[in-house]
């Protein structure tokens, strides 16, 4: 570790005394115990030419540092754990426990497992061990690859390493899943289930439905303040930064049925108050994450539908049948907050939609 290490070689003693035994205290690059370097500095009874000496022998050791295969462990870590510092600020709270509970895992691997030391295979010895030990699945694996390989190039792009050593893995082939979407069948079962048992969970799924907002932060984290433009009969979700998957702020259309359930539904409440809040009601406390996808797992169970089928299916099911209906690719993503269209075309793909071949379909020739 080229800067945090060479910050580390340091001259004793820290004054001039001549009378005193000088040397060059350095880090072990393999760990353990300093190392230090005498040289000719106790030779020498002058002190211009000692200082000379030790600015010889502070290069000799950075050179040994530079060229050396194996980093000091803690040093490691300890920059690490500098670079997701930085990153955290201003992220969400799950993007933070991705960051933390990423590096938390390789670090007590580093220590136990590999030795201790960074080599240029320590990254294909750690994604194995994920593999072989921990068993994870090829989508996590690249989870975790994509993460460290990204901390460790901050680590190189700062001079502290000269070799990122997830550089030599290679990306695990992941199966391609399908989302599920309601079919019109699924949708009216749900629909007269669901709208007059529990309300607001119903209303949750018209909002993901026509809105495409995502039923984590981005949902529950909407205040009746962010319904906007009520006063010019154009309303509007108004959905922050902060709440957003993408980290970009951006309006939503309410469709006119969803405004329809929606204004008696926040009728006479405050507008600081959170629409999705505890007790089935707009609330200064909002509701918790999966509470929502609990009480509607209850409801698919009851019907019995085919597994694969959950909460988030009602943003799909809404995407989907807007395509359907006309509404172009471009616009959808725009709906969706999708930085491309590239990727709400793989969106579509995961839904078993195709953009070509449905429009294919739609101008077969008659003979």
């Amino acid at each position: 570790m080229k800067h945090s290490l060479q910050a580390l070689v340091v001259r004793y003693p820290i004054d001039d005394d001549l009378e005193k035994r000088w040397f060059i205290r350095y880090p072990n690059p393999a760990g353990g115990l300093a190392l230090k370097k005498y040289g000719n500095l106790n030779k020498i009874d002058k002190l211009p030419e000692r200082l000379i000496e030790v600015d010889r022998l502070i290069a000799e050791c950075n050179v040994e540092l530079n060229n050396s295969t194996y980093l000091a462990p803690s040093l490691i870590i300890k920059a690490l754990n500098d670079v997701i510092e930085l990153r955290m600020s201003g992220r969400k709270k799950k993007t933070q426990y991705g960051y933390t509970s990423k590096l938390k895992v390789f670090t007590q691997w580093f220590r136990t497992e590999s030795k201790s030391k960074l080599s240029r295979t320590t990254g294909i010895e750690f994604l194995t061990w994920l593999k072989d030990k921990k068993k994870l699945s090829n989508v996590s694996i690249n989870g975790y690859r994509r993460h460290m390989k990204s901390f460790f190039e901050e680590l190189v792009f700062a001079g502290n390493l000269d070799v990122n050593p997830f550089n030599c893995t290679k990306k695990l082939a992941e199966s391609v899943s399908t989302k599920s979407w309601y079919r019109l069948e699924m949708q009216k079962k749900l629909k007269k289930q669901i709208s007059t048992i529990d309300p607001q969970l119903w209303l949750a799924c018209l909002t993901q439905f026509y809105c495409f907002i995502r039923p984590g932060d981005e949902l529950m984290g909407l205040t009746i303040a962010d319904i906007i433009d009520r006063d010019l009969d154009d309303w509007k979700f108004r959905i922050s930064e902060v709440n957003a998957k993408t980290g970009k702020f951006r309006f939503v259309q309410i469709a006119r049925p969803l405004r329809d359930i929606l204004e008696p539904y926040i009728e006479g409440y405050a507008d600081h108050l959170y629409i999705f809040g505890k007790g089935g009601n707009p609330s200064i406390n909002k509701i918790g994450r999966n509470t929502l996808y609990n009480r509607h797992r209850i409801h698919l169970a009851s019907l019995n539908l085919p597994k694969g089928y959950t909460f988030y299916s009602w943003k799909n099911t809404g995407a989907v049948m807007m395509y359907k209906n006309g509404m172009k690719m471009k616009y959808i993503s725009l709906l969706m907050g999708h930085s491309s269209i590239e990727i709400t075309d793989m969106y579509f793909k995961s839904l078993g939609i195709d953009d070509v071949m449905y429009d294919i379909k739609l101008t077969y020739p008659v003979i």
